[in-house]
């Protein structure tokens, strides 16, 4: 008889956000704008901001030991660690390594970064899933942490408005049954990879600082019709009517880009998890801080979707079982 395949399966959540929040009133101020436009443009009301000097790597630290003792795991029965940034303290070495020293962790199967933006977590998920389910790894710390504050204009009204500084950890376990990670599904399309994208410091630029910079009209369309997409296929695969799922965790965008994915979708808006008022859009870390926030919600078995858009384009959808 061949020996059932081990699903991935949340065990730990941890987040940690920056001490010091700027308000719209302080935003709005600093900006020139008023501070109901903002609220209106992106239903955000603070957002985290690292002070200068302050490490991304030691609040994905802090997060990180939060999951790890929600899953009753030591750093010591990690296999692997993914670190899913764009910004991570330095270019080189990676977040992740500099997590496996924090913790003390002896992964044997690797600390690796993930810079695949705002869907950067989604992609870590896939990842640990397949490692998890090939029977490479039993314990995966994935954590999701971004400063994308570091390169904003400080011009520029619609970046200033949206971005935030902020880590989420899971830890994802080999159980056997029906729960975990189920399916997964990605629109790739790099022909529009500049609508959203971090101009300068890379290696045609190396002298230039490095500018966010954002096309939210293309965005928010792609957002709307290329998540829909993907999530439709990831429950397709699974035979899951859209309206049936449980739970709707999208990345933390904007209030309209989830607005129109739940129209899309046909969302019942008590199923749509929000949390983007508190913290603003955190990047890679914002599905993490989103569940971690709600995850009294939720009971073991229930059907859920996480999904984004981040720079790529890349949409994707990760369907499970809580």
């Amino acid at each position: 008889m061949t020996a059932e395949r081990p699903r991935a399966v949340f065990a730990g959540l941890g987040a940690a956000c920056p001490p010091d929040f700027e308000d719209n009133v302080t935003l709005a101020a600093r900006l020139g704008v008023d501070p109901a436009w903002i609220r209106r443009r992106t239903g955000i009301e603070r957002r985290g901001r690292l002070a200068p000097g302050a490490r991304l790597s030691d609040l994905a630290t802090a997060a990180a030991h939060e999951a790890l003792a929600a899953a009753h795991r030591t750093p010591s029965e990690v296999d692997l660690i993914l670190a899913a940034t764009t910004t991570p303290d330095e270019l080189t070495p990676g977040l992740a390594p500099r997590l496996q020293a924090a913790l003390g962790a002896r992964p044997t199967g690797g600390a690796v970064d993930l810079a695949a933006a705002c869907t950067g977590f989604l992609a870590g998920l896939q990842l640990a899933r397949g490692q998890i389910e090939a029977g490479l790894a039993q314990t995966v710390l994935l954590v999701g942490a971004d400063r994308p504050s570091a390169w904003l204009a400080p011009e520029d009204r619609d970046t200033q408005v949206l971005f935030a500084d902020g880590a989420g950890a899971v830890v994802l376990v080999a159980a056997p049954g029906e729960r975990g990670l189920l399916a997964h599904h990605s629109v790739v399309d790099g022909s529009a990879a500049g609508v959203l994208a971090t101009v300068g410091g890379g290696g045609l630029d190396p002298q230039a600082r490095p500018r966010l910079h954002m096309n939210g009209g293309v965005v928010y369309r792609r957002a709307a019709r290329d998540v829909a997409q993907a999530a439709r296929a990831a429950c397709g695969a699974l035979g899951w009517p859209v309206g049936a799922v449980q739970w709707w965790v999208p990345h933390q965008a904007n209030a309209r880009v989830s607005a129109a994915l739940s129209r899309r979708l046909g969302l019942a808006p008590e199923r749509v998890i929000a949390h983007l008022a508190e913290v603003g859009n955190t990047s890679a870390a914002s599905i993490p801080l989103a569940l971690h926030a709600h995850r009294g919600r939720f009971a073991p078995g229930d059907s859920m979707v996480l999904c984004g858009l981040g720079a790529g384009l890349v949409a994707t959808a990760v369907a499970l079982r809580w």
